[in-house]
């Protein structure tokens, strides 16, 4: 799971480890645009997205 990969050095992340092979969890918390765009050019069969506002007090218990 990437925090943030939905833009920057997370979404950079989130492209390596697809590229390597590997199923990625791409967390968000705003940005569900991008967070889709990343997805569909991955492929959404090895990225899956996951939202949550991490700056909420209870938010890392839907994580």
């Amino acid at each position: 799971m990437v925090t943030g990969g939905s833009s920057g050095i997370g979404a950079a992340i989130v492209k390596t480890l697809a590229d390597a092979g590997t199923n990625v969890i791409l967390h968000y918390g705003h940005k569900q645009q991008a967070a889709t765009a990343i997805a569909e050019k991955i492929g959404q069969d090895k990225c899956y997205l996951l939202q949550a506002n991490l700056a909420e007090k209870n938010a890392a218990v839907k994580l």
